[in-house]
């Protein structure tokens, strides 16, 4: 496996958009997988350190990226620009995702990669950054979700919309460390003014490429009924509950690379499966 990390892949000015780049051994082109993390994550953050080696084993290229109002600053992997994470949205994170896969098409390694063959894996939010996209881009071959959130409405939900929009912002709370980011309203106006364009159903229903649903079954944070939600408007979605698995198919940040992950490794084989059918 090949690695070159930390590449900046926004050239136009604005936040950097850091990635890492993991490739096969051998000559390229290969099919890229586009990682996505969820809410309160990065690059750097649990099972995504864990996915490069069984993806380029199997001639998979794969980008972990860090979405630029995540909260991390380049080279960190922990959370600390606040000013980012505050800034943060939906359009913020579609954005992003649209410069990773116009970097795959146009960027300084585009020979490294067969663009056509582009592929997106999402995490819970990330899941449903995702799924949009691919809703909307043609050039995106297979999708595959980790436990996605299925409705906006109910991550929103979270928090009081009045006394947000009173305050300018709402406190999150990382529950693995007690830290405590602000949230601009200007999420949720942006979630509110976009609501049809936004709606994860709908966005599923006009899938027409090959999409995994990938889902713990012991999953809290989001419970099953999420993928169960899609795979009932896309018939040909290939659906695999994941026993014992629960959010982060067990693995907890930061990963241990010697530990043994069943719920993990269920996820990966299915996954890599799925990418390379």
């Amino acid at each position: 496996m090949r690695e070159f990390a930390d590449i900046n892949l926004r050239k136009e000015g604005g936040k950097p958009l850091m990635a890492d780049v993991f490739l096969p051994e051998g000559k390229g082109p290969f099919a890229a997988v586009v990682c996505c993390h969820g809410f309160k994550g990065f690059k750097d953050w649990g099972f995504f350190p864990l996915l490069p080696a069984p993806f380029t084993a199997a001639g998979l290229a794969v980008i972990n990226f860090d979405f630029s109002c995540n909260g991390t600053k380049p080279g960190s992997k922990e959370i600390s620009d606040l000013e980012a994470f505050s800034q943060n949205s939906i359009h913020q994170e579609l954005e992003d995702l649209q410069v990773v896969i116009d970097w795959i098409r146009e960027g300084e390694m585009r020979n490294e990669f067969r663009s056509a063959d582009t592929c997106l894996l999402g995490h819970s939010m990330g899941g449903g950054i995702a799924l949009l996209q691919a809703a909307r881009d043609r050039s995106i071959a297979r999708l595959a979700l980790w436990n996605s959130v299925s409705d906006w409405d109910i991550f929103m939900q979270q928090w009081d919309a009045e006394k947000w929009k009173a305050n300018g912002f709402v406190e999150v709370v990382n529950s693995r460390t007690g830290a405590v980011y602000p949230l601009a309203y200007a999420c949720y106006e942006d979630y509110a003014n976009n609501r049809n364009a936004y709606h994860l159903g709908q966005a599923a229903e006009k899938l027409e490429i090959p999409l995994l649903l990938v889902h713990g079954d012991s999953d809290q944070i989001v419970t099953p009924e999420a993928s169960e939600y899609f795979f009932k408007r896309v018939f040909h979605a290939v659906y695999i509950q994941v026993e014992g698995g629960d959010h982060t198919f067990g693995v907890r940040h930061p990963a241990n690379a010697a530990a043994h992950y069943p719920a993990f490794s269920e996820a990966v084989e299915n996954t890599v499966a799925f990418f390379t059918d």
